[in-house]
């Protein structure tokens, strides 16, 4: 298994697994070349044998900044994590189903927390949903 930051050359396999993951069009070439272009984000991709068997798109983003862009409840936020000045999320984390289960995700997430600690950022958030 092999991790890498996100390539023009791991689109099409990457859009594959998340039309599967979230359905058709939750992720495009566009949404995935500005992960690649931003100073913000960051894309991780895992490999095997050269095949693209998961990824994971992580921003980091400013206090403020993250409260203007998707922040719901601003004021249970604001009072709870008022002290904080930098804020990593993980957009999303999707694996291929033959790869799931068998501790294929550990080496991504390592790779990805050690990214994050390395941008000394405050706080992390990491959201959980399935999709069906």
């Amino acid at each position: 298994m092999l991790i890498s930051p996100l390539q023009e050359v791991h689109f099409k396999e990457l859009i594959v697994l998340s039309d599967h993951a979230f359905g058709k069009g939750f992720v495009s070439e566009d949404s995935l070349q500005q992960v690649i272009n931003s100073s913000t984000a960051l894309g991780l991709v895992s490999t095997d044998n050269k095949k693209v068997v998961g990824y994971i798109l992580i921003d980091s983003l400013p206090y403020k900044k993250f409260l203007n862009s998707i922040l719901e409840n601003r004021n249970w936020f604001q009072t709870t994590f008022k002290d904080y000045k930098n804020i990593s999320m993980i957009r999303q984390v999707v694996v291929a189903e033959e790869y799931q289960k068998k501790g294929n995700c550990n080496p991504i997430n390592s790779r990805c927390f050690s990214k994050i600690r390395s941008y000394s950022r405050d706080l992390l958030l990491l959201s959980l949903e399935k999709r069906k």
